[in-house]
């Protein structure tokens, strides 16, 4: 049987779609021509990914055929193969001869692999839980051309307690498996440090003033809180001392914070105290550290309120009874309660004689005073208002006012007025200026 034109017209399409016509010649002049075309999808690495059809084509030459055996036109291959494949043959005879042709091995795999497995690159940081990024590796499996590859993607967020990983694997056809998961809890979120709660109120205005166990706590939204720290603080000494803790989650992050405390286990320090004896008067100083937010002064015999309240370093007590021994008691408190005590006397007496405190004159007075023991001479000064208008230094205990005088390259008269007196006893040559605690002050009048 001879080929017609339209086998000739087929051959020529089949070429046109495949690419490739396998064609045998004949063993002898006149044999059948045998030729063959693969039909189906191919994937990667000369694997079919769907079904294979074989498309035979024998020219018998003119000459009648005799036989022909595997050469159906529509063979096709439906089950995958191992990666040896498998071969199809074409045996056609006429009565010139006989050809036979047999396929490349034909591949097929058009099955997708399965995922088998996931593995973590590391075991979860604490308690099942993840807390920094990391890769998920997927395994499968494919039982034809195998798994070439699977994907190792990594995680790195969000926080969550019930997150996954989604992977694949590919086989060496090309096929790619369905996704599968890998589930994770996963928390790289430090936990937030909220308070710091005292085991005890405080001591005093806000202050503790012994040791104080101090805890921690926080929240976690995610895998929740585990511990927070418990600090013993016992100083130093601070309106706002430093106390660092840290919260701990589930998952093993940690966040760390300093608060403030205020603490005081100390008394202020107090000392110079002393306390210094007119006319009428004690002058009671002290020396007290910047611990002391106050000083309190009372007196015996006094008011039982204090004499003094405040920040300064002295306090003048004025009209007291001469010969009466006072006892002064000053104290310093600090902003935690602290209170330091110390005790010291005093008693006044007149050391200046005449004219009387607060006299009125009518003609220059004269001073006089108590004789001081190994004093040689008296300063005497005499003040109007805050001008100094008068200093001499008589050897004995009194002093004439004049009605002028001259002071300082100037003229001074006893005019109307209220002046202030004061005498300090000098030991030694005059020019040595050693002289000692004055004896006191006083005023008089002119009218």
């Amino acid at each position: 049987m001879r080929g017609t034109g339209l086998d000739r017209h087929v051959a020529a399409a089949l070429f046109a779609v495949a690419g490739l016509l396998a064609v045998a010649g004949p063993a002898h002049a006149g044999a059948p021509i045998v030729s063959y075309q693969l039909y189906g999808t191919t994937g990667q690495a000369g694997w079919f990914v769907s079904n294979v059809s074989v498309a035979w084509q024998v020219q018998w030459n003119g000459s009648p055929p005799v036989s022909s055996e595997g050469c159906e036109p529509g063979d096709s291959l439906k089950a995958d193969t191992t990666p040896a494949g498998i071969k199809r043959t074409c045996t056609a005879s006429n009565e010139d001869g006989t050809s036979s042709v047999t396929t490349s091995a034909i591949r097929k795999d058009a099955t997708k692999p399965a995922v088998t497995s996931a593995a973590p690159s590391r075991p979860p940081d604490r308690d099942g839980w993840f807390n920094h990024p990391l890769e998920v590796s997927f395994a499968g499996s494919d039982a034809a051309s195998g798994v070439a590859s699977c994907s190792a993607p990594a995680y790195s967020a969000p926080d969550t307690a019930s997150g996954s990983v989604s992977g694949t694997c590919r086989d060496a056809a090309g096929n790619l498996s369905a996704l599968g998961s890998f589930a994770l809890k996963y928390d790289a979120t430090p936990p937030e440090v909220t308070a710091l709660t005292p085991e005890r109120p405080a001591d005093f205005l806000g202050y503790f003033v012994r040791p104080v166990a101090l805890t921690f706590s926080g929240a976690d939204q995610t895998s929740g809180l585990q511990s927070c720290d418990t600090v013993l603080y016992a100083g130093p000494d601070s309106a706002s001392a430093a106390v660092s803790g840290a919260c701990r989650d589930v998952a093993g992050n940690a966040a760390a914070r300093t608060m403030a405390v205020a603490f005081d286990a100390t008394a202020p320090a107090l000392s110079k105290v002393s306390a210094v004896a007119g006319d009428s008067v004690a002058t009671v100083s002290w020396d007290a550290n910047d611990d002391a937010s106050a000083i309190r002064v009372t007196r015996s015999p006094g008011p039982a309120r204090p004499v003094f309240d405040g920040n300064a370093a002295r306090f003048e007590d004025r009209g007291l009874r001469n010969g009466v021994r006072y006892r002064y008691t000053v104290t310093a408190v600090d902003a935690a309660g602290h209170q330091t005590a110390r005790a010291v006397t005093a008693s006044p007496s007149a050391k200046l004689i005449a004219p009387a405190a607060g006299a009125t004159v009518k003609r220059p007075p004269r001073l006089s005073w108590k004789r001081v023991a190994k004093a040689r001479y008296y300063n005497v000064q005499l003040f109007r208002g805050k001008r100094k208008i008068l200093s001499a230094w008589p050897r004995n205990t009194r002093l004439q006012l004049q009605s002028a005088w001259r002071y300082s390259a100037r003229w001074q008269r006893l005019t109307p007025g209220t002046y202030r007196w004061y005498v300090w006893p000098g030991y030694g040559d005059r020019p040595q200026r050693r002289y000692g605690r004055a004896l006191g002050s006083r005023t008089f009048t002119m009218p």
